[in-house]
């Protein structure tokens, strides 16, 4: 997965897209991601109320973080 996101992300860098148009093609090709297939996250960053974060891979252009939420988990606002 990883190594598919660095090639796609490297080949859009390329084509000098608008940042929503860079965004749309990454989002897309997340939501084809089986949740088993995601890497780990390497640490715990935040782990606070049901819901936990840390960075999980990094490459040029991108990094993916996971957020698991247990269930029940109420995300306030925030910015």
């Amino acid at each position: 997965m990883t190594e598919a996101w660095s090639d796609l992300a490297a080949g859009l860098l390329e084509e000098q897209l608008s940042p929503d148009e860079y965004l749309f093609h990454l989002e897309a090709e997340i939501a084809r991601i089986e949740p088993a297939d995601v890497p780990a996250r390497s640490a715990t960053v935040y782990d606070e109320g049901g819901l936990t974060t840390g960075p999980a891979w990094t490459s040029r252009g991108f990094f993916l973080v996971v957020i698991e939420m247990a269930p029940g988990t109420i995300v306030r606002p925030h910015n």
